[in-house]
């Protein structure tokens, strides 16, 4: 009994000598002196990161940079300073992380887009609640449209969104308690999450290389995440928010649409719930190719791939056409396919 005390104590006593000598140090002083406080959609892409993904079908590495505003940025100019956006909000399959980003849907059309500038604002694992929130936490940016891309599951609510009698909208935020509030005032906590990416780093190929900045919002969404309610399928919900989505941007002078991926569930939902509840929601029908062809997607994940990415430009510079965004800005879609089926030949599993 009396090794066992004197064990823990040991521990205890080096683990006070660490983290004084870190305050001394002052490595982690600015993140132990902030106080913890989750983001609103719970959970953000860290700023001014790296994000390495391995390659689902082949031997290669992607590396996706996020900016000073936490966007999916593979520009040198920070989303916040852009002019005349056309925004892209949604989850994964719009986020694209495994996906080079010369083959990402946006960069495609970055090409040959010159008035406007593409930005990816799509997180992985968001539904609406989440999504409408990471807009109204860039609002402020100079979005003129909106295409929010619709994906089943996107109804599974994390009810962090409430509405009152007059229908504002109220964010339910996850309050962090005492205890978690003291873990996060010690400098060792944030050596032990350098620590972690640091290893993580050398074992793993998917990994992230974090700006240490971020510890602090890392560890309060962690936390918050753990507390979260488990996301469940809100129909009415679902539409409530999506109308406000659509109010708040026209509000801003943005003009809303949404992309309905095209599967017969997704399209009998939209048209139904829509013509039922007689709600004035701007959607399109995306083309059935992006659902029918397996080929768009990776063989060893469900999302699109660079084919499925390419494939998807191409319905977007037909929409953007058609809504007379753009006059004509025809895709090399032959000369991308070639890259893409080259990209395959030099990169074998």
């Amino acid at each position: 009994m009396r090794n066992v005390i004197l064990f823990f104590t040991s521990i205890f006593f080096s683990l006070v000598i660490i983290e004084f000598s870190l305050r001394a140090f002052g490595i982690y002083s600015n993140l132990a002196n902030t106080k913890l406080v989750a983001s609103d959609s719970i959970y953000e892409r860290p700023k001014n990161s790296y994000q390495k993904q391995k390659h689902p079908d082949v031997n290669y590495v992607i590396t996706n940079y996020y900016d000073f505003d936490g966007v999916k940025n593979n520009t040198s100019k920070t989303t916040s300073k852009k002019k005349k956006i056309i925004a892209f909000f949604g989850d994964s399959f719009t986020e694209n992380v495994a996906v080079d980003p010369i083959f990402e849907f946006s960069n495609i059309l970055k090409k040959k887009i010159k008035n406007y500038e593409i930005v990816n604002y799509g997180i992985g694992g968001y539904e609406i609640d989440s999504i409408f929130l990471r807009y109204n936490k860039f609002k402020d940016h100079d979005i003129k449209y909106i295409f929010y891309l619709y994906f089943p599951g996107d109804e599974n609510l994390s009810k962090i969104i409430k509405f009152d009698e007059n229908n504002n909208f109220i964010i339910s935020k996850i309050k962090i308690n005492y205890f978690y509030q003291f873990i996060g005032r010690l400098n060792i906590t944030y050596l032990v999450i350098d620590s972690f990416y640091v290893f993580r780093s050398l074992f793993y190929s998917n990994h992230s290389v974090i700006n240490v900045d971020n510890y602090n919002q890392i560890l309060a969404n962690k936390i918050a995440k753990s507390k979260q309610q488990k996301p469940q399928a809100e129909l009415e919900e679902f539409f409530n928010i999506l109308k406000k989505f659509q109010e708040e941007a026209e509000r801003n002078k943005v003009n809303f649409t949404v992309l309905v991926f095209p599967t017969k569930g997704s399209v009998e939902f939209f048209n139904t719930f829509i013509k039922s509840k007689n709600y004035k929601i701007n959607y399109i029908i995306l083309n059935e190719e992006l659902n029918n062809n397996p080929k768009l997607r990776f063989k060893n994940d469900p999302h699109w791939n660079e084919y499925g990415n390419l494939e998807f430009a191409k319905n977007i510079n037909e929409i953007l056409i058609r809504k007379k965004i753009i006059l004509d800005s025809k895709l090399d879609y032959v000369g991308k396919k070639k890259l893409i089926d080259n990209f395959y030949k030099l990169n074998p599993k």
